[in-house]
C-alpha cells in the first residue's frame, strides 16, 4: 500500500507503540502493546507473526501480552525492540517501503540515545531490505505540535505534561521554543499508579494480578478485574492511587519547575497516562497545578505521533 508523503510516524512507548500514517488523504492510526516474548528453541508456537533478530525469535503485541510477556521498563531494551515493532507495523499495514521516511521520538531523559535508536532501526530494516530515513524528536514536543497545529492564538508561555507508562516529561515552552532550563523528565509515569493498584489488589483480595493486564484494562476504561468467575470493582483503589500520584508529581514539579507553573498561561496534559488523570475532579487539579488553564488532548496517547506527523508534513 502506498502512503501519502511516504511518511510513517511511530511513538514507541513503554506500554504501547502508537503509529500514524496517511493513505489517500485518510489518516490511519493504531497501537500495539509493547509486549515482547522471546521464544525458546523448543517452542511449539507456530504463527505467521514471528520476528527474528540476531538469531532469536520473538512474538509481539497482543499475542505476547496474552502469553504473559512483561512490559519492559529499560530504555536499552526499548531501543533494541523498536525495529521489530516497526517491521510489524509495515507488514500488518502492507506499507510500500520505497523511500520510506520514519519519524519517531524519545523522552527528553533518553534523547541522548537518539543515534542509538536510529542505528538500531536502520540496521534491522536494512537486513530486511527496507531502506529508510529516520528523524527522532523529543516526546512532549510532539504534543505541542499536535495541540497548536494551525492555531493562531498560541500562548507566549505554556507547559506540556506528557505522562507515559514509564515516563514523565515536563516541557516548558517560551515563544514556541523549548526552555531547556525548566524542562525535565524522569521515570515516574503511570507505572507508579499501576504498581500501587496491583499491590492493593494483592493486599485486599489475595489476588496476584499483572501490571500489563491491569494497564490493558484501564486503557479501555475498565474498572473491573475478573478472577475465577468473579467480577471485582477496583474503582476505589484506582481513585486512591491516582490522587497519590498527583501529590507525587506536584512535589516534583514544585521542586524542578515551579517558575514555569507560576507563569504558564496554559497546561496541556497528554500521553497514555492522562486518561487516568481525567477521572479526578478539576478541584484536585487546581490544588496541584494552580488555576492555569488546563487542557486535555483527545486521544492523548496518539498525540506525540500526530504531532510528529504534522510537523514532518508541514516541513
Amino acid at each position: 500500500m502506498n502512503i501519502d508523503d511516504n511518511l510513517l510516524s511511530v511513538d514507541v512507548g513503554y506500554s504501547y507503540v502508537k503509529y500514524i500514517y496517511s493513505s489517500n488523504k485518510k489518516i490511519i492510526s493504531n497501537k500495539i502493546p509493547t509486549a515482547v516474548l522471546e521464544l525458546a528453541e523448543n517452542s511449539k508456537i507456530n504463527i505467521d507473526d514471528i520476528f527474528e533478530k540476531k538469531g532469536k525469535k520473538y512474538i509481539l503485541g497482543k499475542y505476547a501480552e496474552l502469553k504473559g510477556a512483561y512490559l519492559e521498563l529499560d530504555i536499552n531494551k526499548l531501543i533494541e525492540y523498536a525495529p521489530l515493532f516497526i517491521l510489524k507495523i509495515i507488514k500488518d499495514n502492507k506499507i510500500d517501503c520505497s523511500d520510506l521516511k520514519i519519524v519517531t521520538g524519545l523522552s527528553i531523559k533518553d534523547i541522548d540515545k537518539a543515534n542509538d535508536l536510529i542505528k538500531e532501526i536502520t540496521n534491522y530494516l536494512g537486513e530486511n531490505k527496507i531502506k529508510t530515513s529516520i528523524d527522532v524528536l523529543p516526546q512532549g514536543r510532539g504534543v505541542a505540535y499536535d495541540f497548536y497545529y494551525e492555531k493562531k492564538d498560541i500562548p507566549k508561555r505554556y507547559v506540556v505534561i506528557d505522562i507515559g507508562y514509564n515516563t514523565f516529561d515536563f516541557i516548558s515552552i517560551i515563544l514556541n521554543q523549548m526552555d531547556l532550563d525548566d524542562s525535565f523528565a524522569n521515570s515516574k509515569g503511570i507505572n507508579l499508579i499501576l504498581e500501587e493498584i496491583v499491590s492493593n489488589i494483592k493486599n485486599e483480595y489475595s489476588i496476584e494480578y499483572s501490571i500489563s493486564e491491569l494497564n490493558a484494562n484501564l486503557s479501555e476504561n475498565n474498572h473491573f478485574i475478573f478472577y475465577r468467575g468473579n467480577k471485582i470493582d477496583i474503582t476505589v483503589l484506582i481513585d486512591k492511587a491516582v490522587k497519590n500520584y498527583l501529590s507525587t508529581i506536584k512535589n516534583i514539579c514544585d521542586t524542578k519547575a515551579k517558575n514555569s507553573l507560576n507563569v504558564a498561561q496554559e497546561i496541556i496534559l497528554a500521553g497514555g497516562g492522562s486518561y487516568l488523570l481525567q477521572q479526578v475532579s478539576k478541584e484536585v487539579f487546581n490544588n496541584v497545578f494552580g488555576n492555569a488553564k488546563i487542557s486535555f488532548i483527545e486521544e492523548p496517547e496518539f498525540s506525540n505521533a500526530r504531532g510528529y506527523y504534522k510537523r514532518s508534513v508541514k516541513k
